[in-house]
């Protein structure tokens, strides 16, 4: 038995606006399980009623199998942590790590020992005294994190927790998260729009759209298996380059380009004959260093005609026959705009679409 299921979950505004829709999940007890995708597509409204804070509209909500749709959120042992921080401004950090136990009128010997320990274990201690104001996005982070654990709930809901932080700040945030996650021993349902955060967090990751689930996997997964081209295209950076092809036999044609595809990778290229289709290639799925020591086929040229620098790689954007493309390569390499690129293409890691259903061929 899963720890938390949610089963045929529907959210409906004003009896007309569908918000959720037909959502089934199953997160295990201690699994980091990431939401994701564009604004509105219904992620933080799902985590809202996990929580408590949102009604759903029908579904059963079950945590250790027991349905708790109408269980009121402050007797649902979980802790929520939000996008805006949410201190009380009046407040010294002490106070708003202690909130929730306050409310629940515990002992003053216990809020101490918690609020002291939590403090400890975020690097806060010497800021306990202070407001909020005189602390860094970072630290006021911290304090909201503090805040929930201090609950010492089973269940953590984070709303895009470190999206008002800056980057170098939201990567060493991400770290934190994660070893407070396993060294607490809690499941947690974080809420993102960037994948990259999701990618680098999640145990397991929810791809949404439009209140509907996409698909759920591992990052890698999701990476080298997306099920349609929305989660081709949301996952990845940079975004997998989609041309439109047709296939002829057991050949994909873009333009005046063949590429040769293996009847074994592709078993369902007879449904596809003389169709037009998606091929989706990865940046890093190009080979332009030793082409002719290679066995990936057919080599191209074409003019560099933008680089961007990543640190340890470059992203070089040129064209495959009339299409612009992306090829991700080393930054050890010696290449300049305006150069010509020879490269190959690696085909068998050419993932196909249906054009139509945007359905993993």
């Amino acid at each position: 038995m899963s720890y938390i299921e949610l089963k045929d979950i529907y959210k409906v505004y004003d009896k007309k606006v569908l918000s959720i829709d037909n959502f089934n999940l199953e997160v295990e007890k201690h699994e980091f399980v990431c939401l994701i995708g564009p604004s509105g597509c219904g992620k933080s409204t799902l985590l809202r009623m996990i929580s408590g804070l949102e009604d759903i509209t029908s579904g059963d909500l079950l945590i250790d199998g027991k349905r708790i749709n109408d269980v009121h959120a402050k007797a649902r042992d979980m802790s929520m942590v939000f996008q805006n921080y949410a201190l009380y401004p009046h407040l010294k950090n002490r106070d708003n790590i202690a909130f929730g136990l306050k409310l629940r009128k515990e002992k003053k010997e216990v809020i101490k020992e918690r609020v002291d320990r939590v403090a400890e274990m975020l690097d806060l201690s010497e800021y306990l005294d202070r407001y909020p104001s005189e602390l860094s996005g970072g630290q006021r982070q911290r304090v909201a994190l503090g805040r929930a654990m201090v609950q010492n709930s089973q269940i953590f809901l984070m709303d895009e927790p470190l999206s008002n932080l800056d980057a170098k700040l939201r990567s060493r945030m991400r770290l934190e998260i994660l070893k407070l996650h396993k060294s607490l021993g809690v499941t947690t349902i974080y809420v993102t729009h960037d994948q990259i955060e999701a990618m680098t967090m999640a145990d397991k990751i929810v791809v949404m759209s439009m209140g509907q689930i996409q698909q759920i996997g591992k990052p890698k997964d999701l990476y080298y298996n997306p099920a349609n081209l929305f989660v081709a295209k949301f996952i990845g950076d940079p975004e997998i380059n989609l041309l439109s092809g047709r296939i002829t036999g057991n050949v994909l044609k873009i333009g005046d380009i063949s590429l040769a595809l293996t009847e074994n990778l592709y078993p369902n290229l007879k449904d596809y004959q003389g169709k037009e289709v998606i091929a989706g290639i990865r940046a890093e799925d190009f080979r332009t260093e030793n082409v002719y020591l290679e066995s990936t086929g057919q080599s191209y040229k074409s003019k560099i005609d933008l680089i961007e620098m990543r640190g340890d790689s470059l992203i070089l954007i040129t064209k495959l026959g009339e299409n612009e493309i992306a090829i991700k390569v080393s930054s050890s390499q010696n290449l300049e705009v305006g150069d010509e690129l020879e490269y190959t293409v690696n085909v068998p890691k050419i993932l196909l679409f249906d054009k139509d259903s945007g359905l993993r061929i």
